[in-house]
């Protein structure tokens, strides 16, 4: 999550651990397509937990416990519920 309170997306490239115990991740981040979004053809429904993403060149470290949850990343979309399973995980 953002300074400001807002989700940020990216891909866990690495998981580390720094010398005073405390476990890191090396993430690239995606940035939010604002111009485009995800709908059902049919209906002309918006799907509002697959999200446009643009991959960045931006990484940064960030700590375990920023990681709210797991997403699946299919080509410029994540999708916030990939599965039942692992849901609660």
């Amino acid at each position: 999550m953002s300074s400001s309170g807002s989700k940020e997306y990216g891909q866990i490239k690495y998981f580390c651990q720094a010398h005073d115990n405390k476990q890191v991740a090396l993430v690239k981040k995606y940035a939010i397509d604002h111009c485009n979004s995800f709908f059902h053809e049919d209906s002309g429904v918006v799907i509002n937990h697959i999200i446009p993403v643009l991959a960045t060149e931006v990484t940064e470290v960030i700590n375990l416990d920023a990681i709210l949850f797991k997403v699946i990343r299919v080509e410029n979309y994540v999708c916030l519920r990939p599965n039942k399973i692992e849901y609660n995980l």
